[in-house]
């Protein structure tokens, strides 16, 4: 590995100097951060890497992948865990830039200067992939309060549905532009 803060970098000019369908494989464990806001990975990262040679790519598959995050419940702000477990990622990674690319963030390059590859983003998209969208504590967890802020978990505050959507919306007066409609008719037909 050449950079010490990217443990995600890979050489590859002995795969690459091999004949098409020759694999190299290995475990990893990295303690590689993404910069995640609010996130931190509290455990390595584990997997299992294998790396196999075709006519136009390296293509790297990574089995097991698994690690463990630290953050807040987006209900509650409790600090809480997720374990991330994904079964088998494949990417290619290929020697020359196609002509044409559909979608820029699924391409990626072997470093041909440098015969190197580096999965930092194959990882963190991975991670962000597989993410919950909204994180909660459990399922059943209740939040804050929006009005006053308390922990609806430990006791209910008072507070109704109504008073939550008043909070936050400003009070609307309601215009029924069709409400003397039938008075306006009732007139003309006079």
């Amino acid at each position: 590995m050449n950079n010490p803060d990217n443990q995600l970098i890979f050489p590859i000019a002995k795969i690459y100097k091999e004949e098409e369908g020759k694999m190299e494989e290995f475990h990893l464990e990295v303690e590689q951060d993404f910069d995640e806001e609010g996130w931190k990975r509290i455990t390595p990262i584990n997997t299992d890497v294998s790396f196999m040679k075709t006519e136009k790519a390296i293509v790297v598959m990574l089995e097991d992948f698994t690690c463990d995050l630290e953050g807040s419940c987006c209900r509650c702000t409790k600090k809480m865990e997720i374990h991330l477990e994904i079964p088998l990622i494949t990417r290619d990674f290929l020697f020359k830039k196609p002509e044409v690319v559909e979608d820029n963030f699924d391409l990626f390059l072997v470093d041909l200067k440098q015969m190197e590859i580096d999965l930092l983003e194959v990882f963190r998209q991975e991670i962000l992939l597989h993410f919950p969208a909204f994180p909660v504590c459990s399922p059943s967890c209740k939040g804050v309060c929006p009005v006053c802020g308390k922990d609806k978990n430990k006791a209910e505050c008072g507070h109704s549905d109504i008073e939550k959507v008043d909070a936050f919306e400003p009070k609307v007066e309601i215009i029924h532009p069709f409400k003397n409609l039938k008075n306006i008719i009732k007139n003309d037909n006079s």
